[in-house]
């Protein structure tokens, strides 16, 4: 069934009818970048260290994955998952570090709905990416979907990129904060299947708030998280 919708979806990204819509999205997607860097770059102004963890969170549906099972959730499903899985992040890594972070849902022929997920943290707190990635990547598969769900935890994969991002970056270092800036360009890069997919103006891309800066008069200011 959802094989026939995606090839529906992408006979109808290929009209001529449907350029302007693409061009509309790409501006959006331009200006979520901005967005997004903006935050990230807020948290270097006020931490010397951020850990950035990435997360994959699928169905066991998902060759990437590899399952054997076939859960196929409907958009409304999986955007439930998903706000089910970031009020878990807010309420409970927040005591753990977490700054700040963004999401991406995404549709695929062979994954079905996914999201990637990249949570950034201060590094003078939590220093233990691949275990906040696990943390991240169980509590999906266990709690939220029931065992319907499956991750890959990208900070225990670190080899398998050309321009890494993750990890521990310091303030200082250019060439893991280039990688960061890469990851934040995927992120907020049109997907055209799922914006045809979803509801208008069901939201494909999110990222918490720009912080606002706290001063203390000692070291850098302390930040107060906001949600979007």
């Amino acid at each position: 069934m959802l094989e026939t919708e995606i090839r529906g979806l992408q006979l109808l990204a290929k009209s001529d009818g449907y350029k302007g819509a693409v061009a509309l999205h790409n501006r959006g997607s331009r200006k979520n970048f901005a967005s997004l860097m903006e935050l990230i770059d807020s948290l270097f102004e006020t931490s010397s260290k951020v850990l950035a963890v990435r997360v994959d969170l699928g169905f066991v549906r998902s060759q990437l994955f590899g399952g054997s099972l076939n859960y196929i959730p409907d958009a409304n499903q999986a955007r439930a998952y998903l706000r089910t899985m970031l009020k878990y992040l807010r309420q409970k890594h927040g005591k753990m570090g977490l700054l700040a972070y963004a999401w991406k849902l995404e549709l695929g022929p062979d994954k079905g709905y996914h999201v990637h997920l990249l949570a950034l943290y201060d590094g003078q707190k939590a220093c233990r990416d691949i275990q906040l990635g696990q943390a991240i990547g169980e509590h999906w598969q266990h709690l939220v979907t029931r065992g319907l769900g499956l991750y890959y935890n990208c900070n225990a994969n670190k080899q398998e990129y050309w321009k890494l991002g993750i990890g521990m970056i310091s303030h200082s270092d250019t060439e893991l904060r280039d990688g960061l800036r890469l990851a934040a360009a995927y992120l907020t890069k049109l997907d055209e299947l799922v914006k045809l997919a979803l509801p208008s103006p069901a939201k494909t891309f999110g990222k918490s708030k720009l912080p606002s800066a706290k001063h203390s008069g000692l070291g850098r200011p302390r930040l107060k998280k906001q949600e979007e």
